[in-house]
């Protein structure tokens, strides 16, 4: 996720995948969302739970990575 440009289907698993162990669990039946996800999705400061963003994640990660290229640097330490 930190080299690659990941497609959109493939935040779509991740999220499906983060989802239905939020709200499901393991082997549980479905249940009731009292929330929606936009909503958990947003910071604990603001009422949510805090769940990050893949796509947003996706884009950090990979400004991270050019942003060490450009610079030349070779330690994580430098950019961290």
């Amino acid at each position: 996720m930190g080299i690659f440009h990941l497609r959109g289907e493939a935040h779509h698993k991740m999220e499906t995948a983060r989802s239905n162990f939020f709200w499901h669990g393991p082997g549980q039946k479905k249940k009731y969302h009292m929330m929606r996800w936009e909503v958990l999705g947003t910071p604990k400061e603001e009422g949510g739970l805090g769940f990050t963003d893949t796509r947003v994640m996706n884009q950090c990660l990979l400004s991270k990575w050019i942003f060490k290229l450009e610079r030349g640097t070779q330690t994580h330490a430098a950019i961290c």
